[in-house]
Order: C-alpha cells, then structure tokens, then sequence
C-alpha cells in the first residue's frame, strides 16, 4: 500500500480497526494523504482519481464480500 500510494503521488498513513458493523464484521480504515490538486481531479464517482487504483489493490489483497465505503476528512 505504501509503495502504491507513493507511486500514484500519495502518502499511506495507516490502516486501523476503527470498529464493526451491526453483524460483527470488522469496520477498517485506511488512511491516505493526497495532493491538495488531486481533490480537484474526480472519477464518474466524484472520487480522486488515485482512490480507485488504491480500492482495487486493496479487494485483491482481502477476502469477498467486504462492505465498501469511502469518504473525505471534513475540511
């Protein structure tokens, strides 16, 4: 992760077990850094565009059926 954020020009911060949903499945954060230009330039999602190289990476590394949810810090 760190090695992939650094090469779409991001810094990976961590990975914490923030909580777990209602049914037990364990709620994950990762946290990324981005260039302050790079929240200017969104995907058809209204997402930076290095998110979904950093999501698709990640569903190769865990299992199926993960709940999926991404979200800004509030500025």
């Amino acid at each position: 992760m760190t090695e992939l954020a650094a090469l779409l020009g991001c810094v990976y911060d961590s990975c914490v077990d923030d909580d777990s949903y209602d049914d037990g499945t364990p709620y994950y954060a990762w946290w990324v850094r981005l260039p302050a230009a790079e929240h200017a330039r969104l995907d058809k999602d209204g997402l930076p565009l290095p998110i979904a190289p950093l999501r698709q990476y990640l569903t190769t590394q865990l299992p199926d059926g993960l709940k999926w949810e991404i979200t800004r810090p509030a500025s």
